[in-house]
């Protein structure tokens, strides 16, 4: 067991400026916690916060395009197929037929390009993370079930140890909040 004592009594030497008084480390750990933990569950209710999703501008511009140039595609599919049929029903020529084939295909190769592109990106990006697993974790992290030294610092100015009463065995412990 660690125990912090007195810094006035340990500095002051033979004068004594205080008396030694001291508490277990473990305990005060313990009740900064329990207090940190009191202030930050009255103010964040987690029932009542709700995170609304972080939008993804990006893959949702990415999935309009997808779907447009998929439609575009089956166009193109549709237009060589007609073009193939109107070749065999005399209604375009040979010369015609094959720069308008050409055309086609091309576009067609294109388009089928960029889909393969955005297919790759959409893979890369990260799903955004789900409603529910990102209020799960906040929960977890208002727990305070080890409050993180970073957080005290950040909170407390300082803290005074009383005596210990003989009689009732209580402690008198006051925080200096920074807020």
């Amino acid at each position: 067991m660690s125990y912090l004592r007195c810094k006035l009594y340990a500095d002051s030497g033979r004068e004594k400026l205080c008396t030694r008084h001291s508490i277990r480390l473990d305990q005060l750990i313990e009740l900064v916690s329990e207090r940190i933990r009191h202030y930050v569950q009255s103010c964040y209710k987690l029932k009542e916060l709700e995170l609304p999703p972080p939008p993804d501008t990006r893959r949702d511009a990415l999935e309009q395009e997808q779907k447009s140039l998929t439609t575009q595609l089956e166009r193109r599919s549709q237009a060589l197929k007609n073009l193939y049929l109107d070749r065999v029903s005399g209604i375009l020529s040979e010369g015609q037929f094959v720069e308008l084939n050409q055309d086609f295909l091309a576009e067609k190769s294109r388009l089928e390009r960029r889909l393969a592109q955005i297919d790759i990106e959409l893979g890369e990006r990260a799903e955004p993370l789900e409603q529910a697993a990102l209020m799960e974790r906040a929960r977890e992290l208002l727990k305070l079930e080890t409050i993180p030294r970073e957080l005290v610092v950040a909170l407390i100015e300082k803290i005074e140890i009383g005596e210990k009463d003989r009689e009732t065995g209580k402690q008198e412990i006051r925080i200096t909040w920074k807020f």
